[in-house]
């Protein structure tokens, strides 16, 4: 299970650090 929650944790934070770029990309 330790793995398997890493894996959504990096993803989750993948997925934000994307929106966030996407959202101050103009900034």
């Amino acid at each position: 299970p330790q793995t398997s929650i890493g894996t959504a944790i990096v993803l989750c934070h993948r997925f934000f650090v994307r929106r966030s770029h996407a959202c101050h990309d103009r900034f």
